[in-house]
């Protein structure tokens, strides 16, 4: 299976700065110098930003601030590729959004935006996300569970299609797993299932939001559950 995705154009943080801006603490011994701490500084002497480097690439937890010293953005790199929730703030420091990437079939992609306003509120025509809970965290062997999934701020808002497959860890056989199709008439759909695997969980889903020219945006759903191997009175 083919899947077209429509995607914003995303600005990437370039870490190629001139050497002398940077403060650089090697955070490996000698033979590791490509495990690095970057820190760079505005002119008033207030940390700019603060992130490492593995392998030669930006890799784990990115901050960057503003010139007052308020944070201005915080997140996370999987070898290079927006991974995880992203937090933009203010000069004040209060959240002005979050972006949460998925990592898809090798690439990083937006999945959920949440734009808030200077109460806190989400302004809805800015944000675009989903919801989801499970009947239950953790079940038996077995035992019949669900997980609800609602799209509360849809992009489009015209269609919703649920493609059910056997996807894999970071949905990196999306192109060729075949999948089920399951077109709705609300955005609200409840996946019942059953498992026989003790341990973690996955489910795995695609959410595909169309409008009426046929445009999409793919909602990459991916929730862990608990299966327990024997009865538990905690459950």
């Amino acid at each position: 299976m083919r899947v077209f995705v429509y995607f914003f154009i995303i600005a990437v943080m370039s870490c190629s700065h001139d050497k002398s801006d940077f403060k650089e603490e090697s955070s490996m011994d000698q033979r590791q110098l490509s495990d690095t701490t970057i820190q760079k500084f505005y002119d008033n002497g207030n940390l700019k930003e603060d992130f490492r480097l593995k392998d030669g690439v930006v890799h784990g937890q990115y901050k960057a601030y503003h010139s007052n010293g308020k944070l201005s953005l915080q997140g996370g790199y999987d070898s290079g590729r927006f991974v995880g929730r992203w937090e933009y703030y203010d000069a004040e420091e209060r959240l002005d959004s979050v972006t949460e990437y998925s990592i898809v079939n090798t690439k990083s992609e937006i999945n959920r935006k949440w734009v808030f306003d200077k109460n806190g509120d989400t302004i809805n025509e800015r944000s675009f996300y989903y919801i989801t809970q499970f009947y239950k965290d953790t079940i038996e062997i077995g035992e019949f569970n669900s997980l609800y999934i609602m799209l509360e701020n849809p992009y489009f808002g015209d269609q919703l299609t649920i493609l059910l497959g056997g996807f894999d860890k970071g949905f990196s056989n999306v192109e060729e797993v075949t999948t089920d199709s399951l077109w709705l008439t609300t955005y609200g759909f409840q996946y019942n299932f059953v498992s026989y695997k003790p341990g973690k969980n996955v489910v795995r889903l695609i959410a595909v939001d169309l409008d009426k020219d046929g445009r999409a945006k793919y909602f990459f759903i991916e929730e862990e559950f608990f299966v327990v191997a024997e009865y538990s009175d905690d459950i």
